[in-house]
């Protein structure tokens, strides 16, 4: 039996039947795939305009078509609205990660075409073409918009006009938590003029207006009154893997994970470093703001000095502890991810030992070599194979550590020799009988020896605090 394409009233079309979803084709706008379909199927069923005896028939049935496309373009719209909501409700941690993610790499804009007075809306995520994945991914998720590729980067843009409605209902659900809200909330404003009024001179100079201060053009950085920062796990995920920055200090081999942003993004900042902090499982030691650094500095760039903010953190145990475990527990989709893992394995060779070595050295230098911006296609810099890579690291993380604990203190095997042994950073651990119990030669060996964060130590020492430590009181003091 030959499947029919519509019911009775045409009011409904069997997507079923067609083997094709909303959106499938990317080179319609819904609207239009939709006459499409229905058009050349009705011109298939009456014989085509070419058929004179059924010219008639396909002429009253084409105007019985348009007469309820308008029908059923909005029931597929309020249709999908209705599968947008349920996917809002059903992938919070995916809306959350695009949230943060826009927060770092989104843009809202709009323009007029041309002489006429008719407006064009865009949202944007711009990256490099090695992130082209990236974008595939959120689209699909989204199940709208175009991801494509632009000489050395991808754009991922929405511009249809009812796509355009759900990225706002999106953005309405999932607030932006950086002062790209406030071009959202123009951006809003202005749409909903748009499509709500005539389009006259007049309604051309209230965008025109509204433009004029929106991105680099904005001059009015405060936010709603009732704005209230919303830090989540996967929100700070994308906000990272747009933001964030994971490197070295190759003298020192430190580590050092920062965020840079506008000044006027600093209460932002403020907000992500009070999150951090809460990383810590409460029943431990807690560390505290010397571990996390908000900052502000002036970069000198091509238009002048800049005001920037940045949160810096740079201790090994809260990165060891606190926030390496954090981040390897979220999903990512980015190629940062390839960063945060080089960064962590060069910790992970640090705490062995093996920067003492030639061979650990030269593989700490070969990851280095690989970060950032040096692993992109287009760097110009020879590619090493993530396979080898990670096979050489795990080769060497399997042997045993080049450091060992001598009453207290850290020796280096392959030296022979222990970790900076200088006299003025000698630190005693005395029991409640003024017995010497333990002497340490730096703060980080008695920090990992008492099981405290680095700041406690120096904490400890200068207001000569008395301290429990497995079932015993003690105090600490620098020898003489």
């Amino acid at each position: 039996m030959k499947k029919t394409l519509f019911n009775k009233d045409i009011g409904k079309v069997r997507f079923s039947t067609l083997g094709m979803k909303i959106g499938y084709f990317m080179n319609f706008s819904v609207p239009a795939m939709i006459e499409h379909i229905l058009k050349n199927s009705l011109i298939n069923r009456y014989g085509g305009l070419g058929a004179s005896p059924h010219r008639a028939n396909y002429s009253n049935a084409y105007r019985y078509y348009t007469t309820n496309s308008q029908n059923i373009n909005n029931n597929l719209i309020i249709s999908d609205i209705t599968v947008l909501e349920q996917s809002l409700r059903s992938r919070p941690e995916f809306y959350e990660w695009f949230c943060g993610f826009t927060d770092g790499e989104g843009n809202f804009y709009f323009g007029r075409k041309g002489p006429t007075n008719s407006y064009q809306f865009f949202f944007q995520i711009q990256l490099h073409l090695d992130d082209f994945h990236t974008l595939v991914y959120i689209r699909d998720i989204l199940g709208f918009g175009k991801a494509f590729e632009f000489k050395n980067t991808c754009i991922f843009r929405v511009s249809n006009i009812e796509d355009i409605k759900k990225i706002i209902t999106i953005f309405e659900k999932y607030t932006l938590n950086s002062t790209k809200l406030l071009n959202f909330l123009s951006f809003k404003k202005a749409f909903d003029l748009y499509i709500n009024s005539s389009k006259t001179l007049d309604l051309v100079k209230q965008l025109e207006e509204i433009k004029s201060g929106v991105n680099s053009k904005r001059t009015d950085y405060k936010l709603p009154a009732n704005h209230e920062y919303r830090i989540t796990n996967y929100w700070l995920l994308g906000f990272i893997e747009g933001d964030g920055s994971f490197f070295i200090k190759s003298k020192e081999l430190s580590l050092i994970f920062n965020i840079s942003q506008s000044f006027v993004d600093s209460g932002l900042l403020k907000a992500i470093q009070v999150f951090l902090l809460q990383l810590k499982d409460p029943e431990l030691n807690q560390f505290d703001k010397a571990n996390l650094r908000v900052r502000f500095v002036t970069s000198k760039g091509e238009l002048g000095n800049k005001q920037l903010c940045q949160i810096i953190v740079n201790r090994h145990d809260f990165i060891r502890e606190a926030l390496i475990p954090f981040l390897s527990s979220l999903n990512w989709q980015t190629k940062k991810k390839k960063d945060f893992e080089d960064w962590t394995s060069i910790l992970m060779l640090r705490d062995k030992g093996f920067q003492y070595i030639d061979d650990g050295l030269r593989l700490i230098e070969l990851i280095i070599s690989q970060m950032n911006n040096r692993r992109l296609s287009s760097s110009g810099v020879v590619i090493v194979d993530r396979e080898f890579l990670y096979q050489e690291i795990n080769l060497m993380l399997n042997k045993p550590s080049n450091l060992e604990i001598r009453n207290g203190n850290t020796w280096i095997i392959s030296q022979n020799r222990f970790i900076n042994r200088t006299e003025a950073n000698v630190i005693q651990l005395i029991d409640d009988n003024g017995i010497v119990v333990e002497t340490f030669y730096t703060f980080k060996d008695c920090a990992k020896y008492l099981e405290v964060s680095l700041q406690t130590i120096p904490n400890r020492i200068n207001k000569n605090s008395l301290f429990k430590f497995k079932d015993k009181f003690y105090t600490l003091k620098k020898a003489e």
